[in-house]
């Protein structure tokens, strides 16, 4: 009797393990405090607990591929990119879909080695940017206000401003601009221009999946959109022991950070989450997690087709896919 019962318990575990699909994740960049809370979903079971596998599968420092690339090469199912690079990859054939909007405001910023009363300063100015993407928003800003930039790519870091090798660069107020004050002490106000601040606040960082992906992995979808909400709520709870999960991330992956950087960095990434264009958003407990809004898709694809950055007109419905719990 002993022996079947063992048998048949085998068995369910057997099935339930089965069941249990395995996503391939990849985050934007390298292991950060950035993409916490898929770490927090992973480490404190959430995943699991909604019968999914997840793998996260990074970007190896130094590489020119991009989420997408890896999206369609088969290396991954899920990715983490922003609207507007979504949108421009649509617009080149990759049907891609929204399911999940985590960053509600852009965190992209300028840095400059002189005063920048208004950002037609920059204009035939050298400017640091990252040789893998990222700088669509800023492009929008000096196009449409005729701003001539002399484009300076790099892969990562903050190397070419300190050694003054540019008269500015672009980074994110979670990341490089860390970063530089760790490196030339405080920087002052005068010297930043927030996109954010000069009309350009476009939602950041979103989960998105193709199309076909989509219809036919709908359920471990929802999962897994459940599955990272908690893990983001965990880390704003949390974030002593968030900043724990992170550090071991980056250790595992031999990534050269510091516990200091990753906390401001982790601070940041949660305030850029707030939908502060909501009353709930000025509660401190809680990730809003509102969609992308319809207005602000269709001024981001109006604008992107004025400057060329893409061809066809994208329609909200075809690309934001909005899960309910």
């Amino acid at each position: 009797m002993k022996r079947t019962l063992l048998i048949i318990l085998c068995i369910l575990q057997i099935c339930i393990c089965r069941a249990q699909s395995t996503i391939t994740f990849t985050p934007t960049w390298t292991p950060q405090a950035q993409f916490a809370g898929y770490y927090a979903a992973i480490e404190k079971g959430f995943f699991k607990s909604e019968g999914v596998n997840v793998r996260i599968k990074h970007l190896k420092v130094g590489s020119k591929k991009t989420p997408c690339d890896m999206l369609i090469d088969g290396e991954c199912d899920i990715v983490c990119i922003s609207l507007l690079s979504a949108i421009q990859m649509r617009d080149k054939g990759l049907k891609l879909v929204n399911v999940l909007q985590t960053s509600q405001n852009t965190g992209l910023m300028c840095v400059s080695t002189h005063r920048l009363s208004d950002i037609k300063h920059l204009n035939g100015k050298t400017v640091g940017t990252w040789k893998t993407g990222y700088r669509e928003i800023a492009e929008f800003a000096f196009k449409e206000n005729n701003i001539d930039i002399d484009w300076i790519p790099f892969l990562q870091g903050v190397n070419l401003f300190v050694a003054k090798a540019v008269d500015a660069t672009l980074g994110y107020s979670y990341n490089e601009y860390i970063q530089l004050v760790m490196a030339k002490g405080n920087i002052p106000k005068s010297n930043c221009i927030y996109f954010s601040d000069i009309g350009y606040n476009f939602p950041e960082e979103g989960i998105y999946v193709t199309e076909d992906y989509y219809k036919k992995h709908y359920n471990e979808i929802v999962k897994f959109v459940r599955a990272c909400k908690k893990g983001w709520n965990y880390c704003r709870s949390n974030p002593d022991d968030a900043l724990k999960i992170v550090m071991k991330y980056t250790r595992m992956n031999n990534i050269a950070t510091n516990p200091y950087h990753q906390r401001l960095m982790l601070k940041e990434v949660l305030r850029l989450q707030q939908d502060y264009s909501s009353a709930a958003a000025h509660k401190d407990d809680i990730s809003t997690f509102a969609p992308v809004s319809k207005m602000t898709f269709g001024k981001a694809v109006k604008q992107m087709q004025k400057i060329g950055l893409i061809n066809d007109e994208i329609k909200y419905d075809d690309m934001i896919r909005i899960i309910k719990d």
